[in-house]
């Protein structure tokens, strides 16, 4: 079977994905991947690996039309012939792609079934999905829990989605530094709790706060909020993917505030750095932590919860602490890692073909 695994995304996790499942797969498979030109992960870089130079903004822009690029993609696809075609994130890319390459099995991934609340390309995105919907043979979601919802919602067939969490590379297991540091990672938005975050703050000045990640534009006050407390160390410009390991392996929780998410990419990273997470109960963030055991849900909204379970974490033991960090990196290693996740990976191209 010949497998194309495409993301034309700058989002590291996106690329993470695609390149490790490439590295478990070689072996076994005639396995390619195509991505930008500049991808910001190591990877290990063969002929099998195609570099494009594709725009870097998903949607509609002036790099939409580089159509020397495009075609000259387009023809070497055809000229490979894959039996499957898999779509990590969504690009406008990939829909010009599906409509002329149409003899291999066309797979898409669907991560955010539902747009995070406020999201200005909510509109944007329910388009792609509808577009995808028609293009694809089969869609690829990342949690059971809105399965239903996206069928009802784009009257797509139930029996033509998978369900598979997404994968990354792992590190082994890092016993805990037990620095008391919690952190904040990731873009400092709306939905991903900047209120509820400050309110957690200024709760807890005695416990120390990393919050680390590019600021959306328009949020310069809620950030001045966040600077006013002696207990934050703010980091706003974009982190590196190499820098980012040094962030995660320094904090002792990772905190999830938010106010709404379909699954989280930072639950993930945190398990493979070892770090149990603290996170409001929204959307199917509940698959993703086991309660008491690879960290704590909060009932949404309730900040005062909160900022009791992150006290209750922070002054466990050394023993009890260091087994629950342990329980999640276990936890993400069976359940997000390339390696326990490529048997059943091939099993749904392979069952594809078949059909």
């Amino acid at each position: 079977m010949k497998i194309a695994l495409i993301t034309f995304s700058t989002h590291t996790c996106f690329q993470d994905s695609i390149y490790s499942m490439f590295e478990e797969l070689q072996p076994t498979e005639d396995i390619w991947t195509i991505g930008l030109q500049t991808p910001e992960i190591q990877f290990q870089n063969t002929s099998h690996n195609l570099l494009v130079d594709a725009p870097k903004k998903p949607g509609i822009s002036k790099d939409t039309f580089k159509l020397i690029a495009l075609f000259k993609l387009i023809k070497e696809i055809k000229k490979q012939q894959f039996d499957v075609i898999y779509f990590e994130s969504l690009h406008i890319w990939n829909l010009i792609i599906m409509i002329f390459c149409r003899k291999p099995r066309i797979y898409h991934a669907i991560h955010d079934v539902i747009p995070h609340k406020g999201d200005k390309h909510e509109k944007t995105l329910e388009i792609m999905y509808r577009f995808v919907t028609k293009l694809t043979d089969r869609i690829i979601l990342r949690n059971v829990m809105y399965k239903d919802y996206f069928c009802k919602k784009y009257s797509y067939d139930p029996s033509k989605i998978s369900i598979i969490n997404l994968w990354c590379r792992f590190f082994p297991y890092k016993k805990p530094t037990n620095t008391k540091t919690v952190l904040f990672f990731g873009r400092i938005n709306p939905y991903k709790g900047l209120d509820n975050l400050i309110k957690i703050i200024e709760k807890c000045p005695e416990i120390q706060f990393n919050v680390v990640g590019r600021v959306e534009p328009g949020l310069e006050s809620n950030v001045a909020e966040i600077k006013k407390n002696k207990n934050v160390n703010l980091v706003t410009r974009y982190i590196e993917f190499e820098e980012m390991h040094n962030y995660f392996f320094k904090a002792d929780w990772i905190i999830l505030p938010y106010e709404s998410a379909t699954q989280s990419g930072v639950i993930m990273d945190a398990y493979k750095h070892s770090r149990p997470v603290i996170s409001f109960d929204v959307g199917a963030i509940s698959e993703q932590v086991i309660d008491g055991n690879t960290g704590f849900l909060v009932e949404e909204g309730n900040i005062d919860m909160f900022v009791s379970k992150l006290r209750f974490a922070i002054s466990l033991d050394n023993t009890t602490y260091s087994e629950m960090t342990l329980n999640a990196f276990n936890f993400g290693r069976d359940n997000y890692s390339a390696e326990s996740a490529k048997t059943s990976f091939t099993e749904i191209l392979k069952d594809s073909i078949i059909v």
